[in-house]
């Protein structure tokens, strides 16, 4: 449903003309637009409630740097441009390329606290480089346990990249010439694999005077894109 949702908000259209649902109740995706960047400004005044989809939804499902990247392709493209995307996904296995857990760290909370980016890194060069932790690594690792005992919550930071085979049409024409901008011009259906990534925050609570084994509870967050086929070089969290 995020793809659906990045091209209504974009292109400022109802999602529904995007989104299609089959027998399966998977989501398909219909798309094709002409668009005119003499009317971008005009546009960009539009309530984003005429597309019928929320930007808070939007930024649940995607991040604000995909986002911003899918708007200035529009924006800064060519004058008169006609898109045709259409995607479906195809009944085969959607293959998990890599998974990775980094605790006590967020896209947030690397501006909640000063540094951590940096301190972060410095743990992970020192972990790289020694067999075992040393006093210094392990210093940095109860500062952060600290912030968290007295915060009484941390974020960390699931992210996975799955692959997710699809049949997809996808062109881009000028749309007074005809001439071909990007995609293929007989706009037949092929098979192609798509490299999306994702991320998840989880927030951990401290629990005062916890009778359990961990003084903790979990709270996951919503699983949101954060880059595709590595248009944003994987939008890296580090």
């Amino acid at each position: 449903k995020a793809v659906p949702a990045i091209l209504s908000n974009t292109f400022e259209i109802p999602v529904d003309d995007v989104s299609k649902g089959d027998d399966s109740g998977a989501t398909n995706v219909q798309f094709e637009h002409s668009t005119n960047i003499a009317n971008t400004e005009n546009e960009e005044e539009k309530d984003n409630e005429e597309c019928g989809m929320d930007q808070k939804d939007v930024e649940r499902m995607a991040d604000a740097e995909l986002l911003k990247l899918f708007h200035s392709a529009r924006k800064f493209g060519s004058e008169s441009l006609r898109v045709r995307l259409e995607i479906k996904p195809r009944d085969e296995p959607v293959e998990i390329v890599s998974i990775f857990v980094f605790p006590f760290l967020s896209r947030e909370n690397k501006k909640k606290y000063h540094g951590r980016k940096k301190k972060y890194n410095q743990f992970l060069d020192m972990a790289a480089a020694s067999e075992g932790l040393s006093s210094e690594a392990l210093s940095i690792i109860h500062e952060f346990m600290d912030d968290f005992q007295r915060d009484k919550v941390v974020d960390s930071t699931v992210i996975c990249q799955v692959q997710i085979p699809c049949d997809e049409i996808f062109c881009v024409k000028d749309a007074e010439t005809g001439r071909l901008i990007q995609g293929h011009a007989d706009e037949k259906f092929r098979r192609v694999v798509h490299l999306v990534r994702f991320e998840q925050v989880v927030k951990t609570h401290w629990i005062e005077n916890h009778r359990g084994y961990l003084p903790f509870r979990l709270e996951p967050g919503n699983w949101q894109i954060t880059d595709i086929d590595d248009l944003l070089e994987g939008n890296l969290l580090l």
